[in-house]
């Protein structure tokens, strides 16, 4: 699906399969479910705006690009520029930042002049924006980096800040995570691009032996060695063999797994409790009353953690 495909129209069902929003809008990224907050994104004429549940149009598309409502405020493009939203469409924070992601904790990264920092709800900068990379708050710490220079020239490096911008965690890293149950992956500097897992305070937990890594998630992480995907507990141990060619992680019990090229589900035994014979899968959500997206070559719809088919579409 492609945003400036006219030809396809799409729209919202409920979780038995009704169709709520009519299929007339021209977006594949419209959602209810996350930190939508009971709206769902729309785009008509290469406009943005806001559906509410009931697919009535509560904020009419208008701006160039929009983001997701988050803590009550929603990023939209304006021209050039991205400013924030409220509920009622009303613009709260005035466009002027390159680029804006969402709110977390009360606090956004926001790209001004090339460099990223943060702002409050009321629109004030209370991290400068001097980082060339920048993420939101996760567990207390951001990732961020800045310029250094090696012998071989310039490269940037990663490292933690706290909530004052201070860095809590020195910059020495190529990746940097996000913290989620108190570990961060990262790749150090000069480890040959190896990935392990640090602490709040910098230590690393689980050594660097991993060709990538996911974020900790219901106590696992998804970690690849060669081409292949397994899973790790917080001890750094192999609990599920690294067998599977791709994979979301952990969520609300079940991992989305794809098995050569097709995809299925497993749980922490590693066990394939859904099939692999799905072309593509989301994970299962609770946001989205416990379902699981999946498409296949002739549909696409809703299971259940059963497998069972709770509503399925023709997609041609």
């Amino acid at each position: 699906m492609k945003k400036d495909n006219k030809d396809f129209k799409v729209g919202y069902i409920d979780n038995t399969g009704k169709i709520v929003v009519k299929p007339i809008y021209e977006t594949d990224e419209l959602t209810f479910a996350g930190p939508n907050e009971g709206f769902g994104s729309i785009v008509l004429d290469g406009k943005h705006g806001f559906v509410n549940k009931n697919g009535d149009v509560v904020i009419k598309p208008q701006y160039d690009d929009s983001g997701l409502f988050h803590e009550g405020l929603a990023a939209v493009k304006i021209g050039n520029d991205w400013g924030y939203i409220d509920p009622n469409g009303k613009l709260v924070i005035k466009a002027q930042f390159e680029y804006a992601h969402p709110f977390l904790n009360g606090q956004a990264h926001v790209s001004i002049n090339g460099k990223w920092g943060h702002i409050n709800k009321a629109g004030e900068i209370i991290i400068s924006p001097v980082f060339r990379d920048c993420a939101n708050f996760s567990e207390g710490l951001a990732a961020v980096s800045i310029d250094t220079y090696l012998f071989f020239g310039r490269i940037k490096i990663f490292g933690y800040i706290n909530k004052k911008g201070i860095f809590f965690i020195k910059p020495e890293f190529d990746i940097a995570d996000n913290f989620s149950e108190g570990l961060a992956a990262v790749s150090k500097i000069g480890r040959n691009t190896k990935f392990g897992f640090i602490d709040k305070y910098g230590r690393l937990i689980i050594k660097q032996r991993f060709d990538y890594t996911l974020e900790f998630s219901e106590g696992l992480a998804a970690v690849m060695k060669g081409k292949k995907w397994g899973f790790i507990n917080k001890k750094g141990r192999l609990v599920i063999r690294a067998r599977f060619d791709e994979t979301f992680g952990f969520f609300d019990g079940l991992a989305a797994v794809k098995i050569g090229n097709k995809w299925g589900f497993i749980n922490k035994d590693g066990k394939l409790v859904i099939n692999n014979k799905y072309e593509f899968v989301w994970p299962f959500s609770k946001e989205i009353e416990g379902l699981a997206s999946f498409t296949t070559k002739l549909t696409n719809g809703f299971i259940d953690k059963n497998g069972k088919v709770i509503c399925e579409f023709n997609t041609h």
